[in-house]
């Protein structure tokens, strides 16, 4: 990835569309993948955020080969389950 860190954004939650704008403008980062519990929603959110993949569960993101990095914009009480 030329050096850059691929991040993967687990969960279209509101806070990943500010995120995902400064990932976007960094050098170092290139926002590969985003996932939801519905695909529906990811592949729109994927859409309307210049992500190029869009997976219907969280398992399936963390199990990307072109995944370095993982962005966990989930409630709190979401988080220690998938960090």
């Amino acid at each position: 990835a030329g050096g850059k860190a691929r991040w993967g954004i687990l969960s279209t939650a509101q806070i990943a569309h500010k995120v995902v704008a400064a990932m976007h403008d960094a050098d170092n980062a290139e926002v590969v993948a985003v996932a939801s519990r519905s695909l529906d929603k990811a592949t729109e959110w994927a859409k309307a955020h210049d992500v190029p993949k869009a997976y219907g569960s969280y398992d399936e993101l963390l199990a990307a080969d072109d995944v370095d990095v993982v962005y966990i914009p989930l409630p709190t009480a979401m988080k220690t389950e998938w960090a």
